[in-house]
């Protein structure tokens, strides 16, 4: 079967969650003796460099890259109010990709075309124009519903309205993305339960991951919150729990540690100055710094999809508390596979029961490699989703 992903991003290095579901997918595909293409913009925000992809998926999969801007401008932000496309969707749509994509298509015959996020999906005319192929959008997440509840936990009244009209429009555009694809590949069957009503051909395929082997340790009195600061629900989640949470944790227990790492920390945070904190700002290997430091923390307030940063680290046996928002997606029993909290309160109480209860700890972090290990594994994964194209490429 022969497959072009168009990509919003170069996934390699995996240095956040969306490349990281890129690139488990390539190699999942990859390991499924598909023919790859990759067609991916190298925007200057996220730039980065072409020779970070690993040598066994270059030997095995095709890739352009163009080099784009995309960063948001005020004067950009001010003309996207009298047009019918999102700003966070219009600014993805460059010439050069266009280009780029019309000649692979000329040139080659695909079975499939997956297109990694609604970001990409302005190009589905030419894609249509140009080829037979059937078109897949996965899904990373439910866009609009990020945004909604973003707004509930945004303060300042300009951002706010701004948001409020860019999210009206991302619901229309989402819905019709949802309408005009053969088939969604959704990453969480939430999402998938929310695509189904738009198009009944969808699949959940949450991102997969190699066999990891559980770390042996785990140091519970240190806690870690991981994540880019550069998307607003991570942003607004670690400052619910450096100003909510914490000191209330930190009031019981002052021999506890709270790190906090990702790239993209503003000064505010990079500089911050509070009692029992470490800001580490971004890291090399993320999962050194996630065996070192002992429970994970995932407080979103906003957020649609799946935490990808969680399904690795309860591949590693690693505990996890939750708000209810940043689990959705992952089947998992309170209290056996992780824990959710979602006021203060309860976060800060949950914190101080695995800090004083280390066998709790090992007994959630087993059962959450358990749990990894049965539903997450990239090749079982890949295995089914080509499956599913082979299915519907062969009866239409």
């Amino acid at each position: 079967m022969k497959i072009l992903l168009l990509c919003n991003k170069l996934p390699y290095p995996t240095n956040d969650g969306s490349s990281i579901a890129i690139a488990r997918m390539i190699e999942g595909f990859i390991s499924q003796n598909c023919h790859v293409s990759v067609l991916s913009l190298n925007t200057k925000k996220h730039f980065k460099d072409a020779n970070n992809i690993p040598k066994e998926v270059l030997d095995k999969a095709h890739f352009s890259i163009i080099d784009v801007n995309t960063n948001p401008t005020a004067r950009g932000a001010f003309a996207n109010l009298f047009q019918k496309l999102p700003f966070h969707v219009n600014r993805f749509y460059q010439a050069e990709v266009a280009l780029k994509l019309e000649q692979l298509l000329t040139e080659q015959e695909f079975d499939i075309v997956q297109i990694e996020g609604i970001f990409m999906m302005p190009y589905l005319k030419l894609i249509r124009e140009k080829s037979s192929a059937k078109i897949a959008l996965r899904t990373h997440n439910i866009e609009h519903q990020i945004w909604q509840r973003a707004i509930e936990n945004t303060t300042q009244h300009v951002l706010k309205v701004f948001l409020k009209t860019q999210t009206k429009k991302l619901i229309r555009y989402e819905n019709w993305c949802a309408k005009e694809a053969d088939f969604i590949v959704a990453i969480s069957i939430n999402d998938e339960n929310y695509f189904k009503k738009l198009n009944p051909h969808s699949i959940t395929i949450p991102c997969g991951i190699p066999n990891v082997r559980p770390i042996d340790h785990i140091n519970n009195h240190h806690f870690f919150h991981l994540g880019a600061m550069d998307w607003m629900p991570n942003k607004q989640g670690v400052n619910w729990l450096v100003n909510e949470v914490w000191p209330i944790v930190y009031a019981a227990n002052s021999k506890l540690t709270l790190h906090l790492a990702g790239r993209a920390m503003d000064d505010k945070l990079l500089h911050l100055k509070q009692e029992g904190i470490q800001v580490h700002g971004e890291i090399e290997n993320a999962k050194t710094f996630r065996a070192k430091y002992g429970i994970m923390l995932v407080p979103l307030l906003a957020g649609s999809g799946i935490r990808i940063k969680i399904i690795e680290g309860i591949a590693e046996g690693i505990p996890v508390i939750s708000t209810s928002i940043g689990a959705e997606g992952i089947d998992a029993t309170q209290g056996k596979e992780m824990i959710l909290a979602d006021s203060a309160q309860e976060f800060a109480e949950a914190m101080l029961l695995l800090a004083n209860n280390i066998e709790k700890c090992e007994s959630i972090g087993k059962n959450a490699a358990n749990l990894a290990s049965e539903n997450f594994m990239n090749n079982n994964l890949a295995s089914k989703l080509v499956a599913f194209y082979s299915s519907v490429w062969q009866t239409s």
